[in-house]
């Protein structure tokens, strides 16, 4: 069996994550641990899409986005698994170390396109519910997980 996947809130910051439920504990980007037999389940799937998603429009719905979300939804109705992206996201998403999961992104990024963009960058977080993009750039920057190459451009290392 592959596991089972969990939509949880984390009581901190307030924002939805997914979570492998087979662990006792998740980390959430704010750095909470949260203990999970312990949270509210909002959603279980043994998909990663599946719970992917369901952060994602959790996360629209706490920050009163759900029209654009929904138009969104409405455009790409089910997730492209050819989307390199969409895959990436998925896969992050089940981390719960906000560390592994930034590196699983960048990394991801960097496969998939030898280097990116702040832009690039902030599209896969959005879909993971991260707003802070430059905060994440400079400390990925700090801890030496990317580097600058040229002016906005960056890769992991």
């Amino acid at each position: 069996m592959d596991g089972m996947y969990g939509v949880v809130l984390c009581s901190r910051c307030r924002k939805a994550m997914g979570a492998d439920l087979r662990n006792e504990t998740a980390s959430c980007q704010c750095g909470n641990v949260l203990k999970l037999k312990e949270m509210k389940k909002f959603f279980e799937s043994t998909d990663q899409r599946e719970v992917a998603s369901a952060v994602a429009r959790m996360n629209a719905e706490l920050e009163g986005g759900t029209e654009e979300w929904e138009a969104l939804a409405e455009e790409s109705a089910k997730p492209d698994v050819d989307d390199p992206y969409s895959r990436m996201v998925s896969e992050a998403s089940t981390l719960t170390d906000s560390q592994e999961r930034m590196e699983l992104v960048v990394r991801g990024l960097t496969d998939i396109q030898g280097s990116f963009t702040r832009d690039d960058l902030q599209k896969a977080l959005r879909m993971l519910g991260v707003k802070e993009v430059d905060k994440c750039l400079e400390l990925m920057l700090r801890e030496s997980i990317i580097y600058e190459p040229e002016t906005g451009v960056f890769r992991a290392v």
